[in-house]
């Protein structure tokens, strides 16, 4: 196998097949060079990965290497160069050279440790059959970008490990008309619907898909809709064993969907709040910042008064704690009765950080009780997007 590469082409390649494992054990890319592209399959504990990008292929072949430690090396290169990949059968490492460097003297070169094909590495149990993807009545085709931003909406609040109350993953829904993510980690939740037009069984799909795999669909959705051009539908398919199957562009991802009954977060979705008022989403921001700083590292709680014009905020101080404190407000658009309500500032900033609407609308209930409600204004009449947080007694 012999070829010339961007290194941008490839650290995004390999960026992406990172993804897929888990901290420890292996993490071997399988290259594989074709007629004018090289692909890469890569395979974790319950994702597996196929993704490819042009290449100027002068002798096609295979080779299995690590690709953490090479990854770390390539992304210190100038983006805007040229690699030559050669491997040839029987060689115990696979070389990497820079060929545009000048002077040749200062080329640098890696030597990435070649391994045999490990027998049922690389999508033993996930690698979908060729035509499961296209049967009838297991397949659905969607825009990529209402689904990148239902990810990208809902992922902060995706549990890292199951508990009574939670699930780790997010719920994807498709149907006929629209598609959407909700997430919930126990202390709040995030729901994102979009309409779209989504070609499949009329009865939809509902799966509850990985926090691991969910990164790696980001990526692919990412790389899909930064390439030139006109950014390909993504098809979705539901294959045995309770797998699922994504395919966008040249780049596929199959997952383990994740076990466990979902919470029903419509049972948790207020219908009404007493107090609803907007807010400056940046002078939101700067001033929380500001105000964290000063609560419990562990928990940073911080107090919201809410009173004729002004929402005040300020940090709570446990034991133990320096007595430095900090005091701030900012000005709302309210003239009702005063509330208060205690808050997570992690989560608050979190919104506000991927919000990007200029106002933001808060509402909770006065007493607090229930969750508070973060939504952003002027967002179009075909998305739903709502952000509760569960308030923190103080």
């Amino acid at each position: 196998m012999e070829l010339s590469i961007g290194v941008q082409a490839l650290v995004a390649e390999l960026k992406l097949a990172s993804t897929v494992f888990d901290d420890q054990g292996f993490d071997l890319v399988r290259y594989e060079a074709g007629d004018g592209t090289l692909s890469f399959s890569a395979s974790g504990s319950s994702l597996w990965l196929n993704s490819a990008c042009e290449a100027d292929v002068l002798s096609t072949g295979t080779a299995v290497a690590r690709v953490r430690r090479p990854l770390s090396y390539l992304e210190l290169l100038p983006a805007d160069k040229t690699l030559r990949l050669k491997y040839e059968n029987g060689d115990t490492h696979m070389r990497m050279r820079v060929v545009d460097a000048t002077p040749a003297a200062q080329t640098p070169t890696l030597q990435a440790e070649a391994f045999k094909l490990p027998q049922g590495l690389f999508g033993a149990d996930l690698e979908p059959d060729a035509s499961q993807p296209q049967a009838a009545g297991v397949r659905w085709s969607l825009p990529a970008e209402p689904l990148l931003e239902a990810i990208r909406r809902t992922f902060m609040c995706v549990a890292s490990e199951g508990t009574r109350y939670t699930v780790p993953g997010g719920q994807l829904v498709m149907t006929p008309e629209k598609v959407g993510m909700v997430s919930t980690d126990g202390h709040r939740l995030s729901r994102y619907f979009r309409e779209a037009a989504v070609e499949g069984p009329a009865g939809g799909h509902v799966s509850v898909i990985g926090r691991q795999a969910l990164a790696s669909l980001t990526g692919i959705l990412s790389a899909a809709a930064a390439a030139e051009g006109p950014t390909p539908p993504v098809t979705v398919a539901a294959l045995g064993n309770d797998r699922i199957f994504f395919e966008c562009g040249p780049r596929r991802l199959a997952c383990q969907q994740v076990e466990g009954k979902f919470p029903d977060h419509q049972r948790v979705m207020p219908d009404e709040f007493q107090a609803n008022f907007e807010v400056n989403r940046l002078e939101f921001y700067r001033v929380l910042r500001r105000v964290a700083l000063f609560a419990e590292k562990r928990t940073p709680a911080v107090r919201f008064d809410l009173d004729d014009g002004r929402l005040t905020m300020t940090p709570h101080i446990g034991n133990g704690q320096l007595a430095d404190t900090s005091k701030e407000s900012v000005k709302v658009d309210f003239g009702g009765e005063p509330a208060a309500v205690g808050l997570n500032a992690k989560y608050v900033l979190e919104f506000l950080e991927q919000a990007r609407s200029p106002q933001v609308l808060m509402s909770l209930n006065h007493p607090p009780r229930g969750s508070v409600q973060l939504q952003e204004t002027g967002l179009p009449k075909d998305t739903d997007y709502r952000y509760l947080i569960m308030p923190i007694r103080l």
